[in-house]
Order: structure tokens, then sequence, then C-alpha cells
């Protein structure tokens, strides 16, 4: 991320790798999860295409230690992303996400991080 360097990067990043639970190294890597629809899983792996072009690393299919589970979660900057085919705004808003920010993206939305 532009303006911080490489050691404020990974203090942040370290900080915020601490809320999850099980966390893996699977650094920069898309899980599938064959319970959820292709169009789903497809735009999962388009936001991750899109935040690896700027820069970011990220995490999928999260589970946070206070609870709850994100579909993308960029450490760098505590922010969640949260694929919704299905599911409505109304259920997605009834989540509970331990981060600064969280952005529902629907299967059918342009992507703009």
């Amino acid at each position: 991320m532009r303006g911080f360097n490489r050691s404020e990067r990974q203090i942040r990043i370290n900080s915020n790798i601490n809320k999850l639970k099980g966390y893996k190294r699977d650094w920069n890597c898309v899980k599938f999860n064959p319970i959820n629809s292709k169009e789903h899983e497809m735009k999962k792996a388009e936001v991750c295409f899109e935040a690896s072009k700027k820069g970011f690393d990220f995490l999928t299919e999260v589970e946070f230690r206070e609870g709850g589970r994100t579909d993308i979660y960029l450490p760098e900057i505590d922010f969640a992303i949260e694929i919704l085919h299905t599911e409505t705004n109304e259920m997605f808003l009834k989540k509970k996400y331990p981060v600064k920010r969280v952005m529902p993206i629907k299967t059918t939305d342009e992507i703009i991080l």
C-alpha cells in the first residue's frame, strides 16, 4: 500500500492477522467452496485478481476469532469483502464483522476497488 514503508506495512498486517481463527498461510490463493454457486466463486476469483493487481495480499474463506466469516479479507487494510449471489442486502446487514470496513459485492456488480 502506498504511503507506508515495508516495516509499517508488516506491522499492520500482523496486527490484523491476530483477528483470524485457524489462520493458515494460504496467501493470495483463492479457495473455492463447492457449496456456493459457480457465479459466487467466479466473482470471488475476479475480486481477488483485482485486489492483487492493486498490490494487496488477500486471504479467502476467512474465519474470525470473534465469530463470523468472510469471502475475502485484505489484512493490510483490515477490509472484508462479502460476495452476494443468493443473499439479500438485508441478510448481509445482519452479519457482524470485526474489521474496519466491509463491502458487499453482488455477483452482477462491476468490480471497483
